[in-house]
């Protein structure tokens, strides 16, 4: 989740020795004797932590045997599982949560439209980036003639989700719009089409998605550098 040329849901991993085999990421700080990749095999089982909230990419589908979590990056973790040797467990949160998750290791690796970032990179490990995409605002139509890009959302009720790159995008970029961060994408969406919120930043292939299933919204290009 970034802006123009954002290296979009980056695969993290706090083991070292799963980015060796998977993607040949090095990292000087990890230990040469992790053994994440050993008890990851012992247990059977590696926990996958998501946010279900971002389609194509993870969302919650029904079925004849209930509600499951799909999209592009469930398959991947299904692949890096079937390389491992094991099988998929996938621990719905919500994004803010993510990092935590991963560092007290209640889970084992986050695939979730995770950018790397200076800050998380302190903390995390990060795979290559394997997906680029801008980032486009999600607004009502109604107000498509006001709203042309970022620069427009000054003195406006801006939605994001907490823990985005897309905040603190706005944050830093547009001083004065009245920032409201939520955790659920699924929220922000409620909240534009009631009018508490103008306009949603999110990445465009998200936006589209949500656009296409709910009538009256419509996505520009944010016109944010990257």
């Amino acid at each position: 989740m970034n802006s123009k040329k954002l290296y979009f849901t980056s695969l993290l991993m706090l083991v070292l020795s799963i980015f060796t085999m998977m993607f040949g990421v090095a990292n000087a700080s990890a230990s040469s004797t992790d053994n994440s990749v050993q008890q990851i095999k012992q247990k059977g089982y590696i926990v996958m932590g998501t946010s279900p909230d971002y389609p194509p990419y993870e969302f919650i589908g029904k079925d004849d045997g209930g509600s499951h979590v799909y999209g592009a990056d469930i398959e991947l973790g299904k692949q890096i599982a079937k390389d491992l040797g094991v099988k998929l467990k996938v621990k719905s949160m919500g994004f803010d949560s993510l990092l935590v998750a991963l560092q007290t290791k209640k889970v084992d690796m986050v695939i979730a439209g995770m950018n790397e970032n200076p800050q998380r990179a302190k903390s995390v490990d990060f795979s290559k980036s394997y997906y680029s995409s801008d980032t486009s605002l999600i607004i009502n139509d109604k107000d498509a003639s006001q709203i042309k890009s970022y620069k427009d959302l000054a003195g406006k009720n801006v939605g994001a989700q907490v823990g985005t790159i897309q905040y603190d995008e706005i944050k830093k970029g547009v001083k004065t719009a009245r920032l409201k961060g939520m955790e659920n994408v699924n929220d922000l969406i409620l909240a534009l089409k009631s009018g508490k919120i103008d306009a949603i930043p999110m990445d465009t292939a998200v936006a589209q998605a949500y656009a296409s299933h709910n009538t009256g919204l419509k996505i520009i290009d944010a016109k944010m550098k990257g």
